[in-house]
């Protein structure tokens, strides 16, 4: 599963790379709608990755994606830089990614949710996140169940889906 996260995570990334708005917090959100989406077409996550409830929405485990955003840079197909000022995070892709493991219908919901969701900045796609009941009702902090994305809410549905 940590190569599809990283070809997840790389497709993701190039699907956006004309958008600014782009960095960590927009990342996580998209690769945690992309998950949870197909999750409920398809019964299964695209990534498997575990996802947490913190302050600012779900995030993926840092033991999960940072070694695949590091290794993704070390492979030269992404150059992270680190605002000294703000600590933000900005991505740009040197290499277009090689679809190998994701599927026709993987790439499908990826590409929609980047097209629902993809010119939102941090904040914005945070509160959409906080709507999202597989987020509101996990305790902070503790993983949140794929399961919990078939109680999601109309209103998020017509957002996110």
């Amino acid at each position: 599963m940590y190569e599809k996260l990283k070809e997840t995570v790389h497709y993701i990334l190039a699907g956006c790379k004309d958008k600014p708005n782009v960095g960590k917090v927009v990342l996580f959100k998209l690769l945690y709608f992309s998950d949870f989406n197909f999750y409920k077409k398809h019964y299964e996550p695209i990534t498997g990755t575990n996802y947490r409830k913190l302050d600012f929405g779900p995030a993926p485990q840092k033991e999960q994606i940072d070694p695949a955003l590091r290794e993704l840079e070390k492979e030269g197909k992404i150059k992270i830089s680190v605002s000294e000022l703000d600590g933000s995070y900005k991505f740009k892709i040197l290499k277009e990614p090689e679809i190998k493991i994701l599927s026709k219908e993987e790439i499908e919901v990826i590409d929609r949710v980047i097209e629902r969701l993809g010119h939102c900045n941090a904040s914005e796609i945070s509160k959409i996140s906080h709507l999202d009941t597989p987020w509101q009702v996990t305790p902070k902090n503790k993983i949140i169940k794929y399961d919990l994305v078939f109680y999601r809410d109309e209103e998020v549905v017509i957002q996110v889906e």
